[in-house]
């Protein structure tokens, strides 16, 4: 067995990055998560000093908070969350949460802190895209450049009813954005 331990060891792993990913797109969900799947009884922190993260009225305030985050996040004075102070509360938040997971505790928060970094500037890149790509209307015909940023998926989709071969259409469409001061690819 190796340093990770068995395949549903590894799973653990793969949960703890994915909480990381959440953590990076929404900060207050993992929280919410982990305290609901104490309190469904899928981690146990019975006899521990965080028993209380699985207790109803924990499991009711976490779940309003990552409500409240989901509406609060779409205001237009909501600052970015690659600013230092969300950025790091979303690595801190990712970091936690996945240690909470069952397994190798410090293994779990690095996943988790790895994972909130791909979650802000993954989340970041695709709501620019999909912004762009809804922005410009059902014509396609619209400037597909939109807050500095130039998004290739738009140039695609705008091609895609010329396709006839599924495959094509896929390879088309992959890509993310790139500055204005790149090259766009032909």
């Amino acid at each position: 067995m190796g340093p990770l331990g068995s395949g549903a060891s590894k799973m653990i792993y793969v949960f703890a990055l994915l909480i990381g990913v959440v953590a990076g797109l929404q900060a207050m969900t993992p929280l919410a998560a982990v305290s609901w799947a104490a309190y469904l009884g899928w981690i146990d922190f019975a006899g521990t000093q965080l028993s209380f993260i699985g207790a109803l009225p924990t499991v009711i305030i976490l779940t309003i908070l990552a409500l409240a985050e989901l509406v609060t996040d779409q205001l237009p004075k909501t600052p970015s969350r690659k600013v230092p102070m969300q950025f790091g509360a979303r690595i801190v938040l990712g970091a936690l949460c996945s240690a909470l997971l069952p397994g190798n505790w410090i293994i779990g928060a690095i996943l988790g802190a790895v994972g909130a970094v791909i979650g802000t500037y993954g989340g970041a890149e695709a709501r620019s895209c999909l912004g762009s790509v809804l922005r410009q209307g059902p014509a396609g015909r619209a400037d597909r450049r939109w807050g500095g940023h130039h998004c290739r998926t738009a140039d695609r989709l705008s091609r895609l009813d010329r396709l006839a071969d599924p495959i094509s259409a896929a390879c088309m469409v992959q890509g993310w954005c790139w500055t204005s001061k790149e090259t766009a690819p032909k």
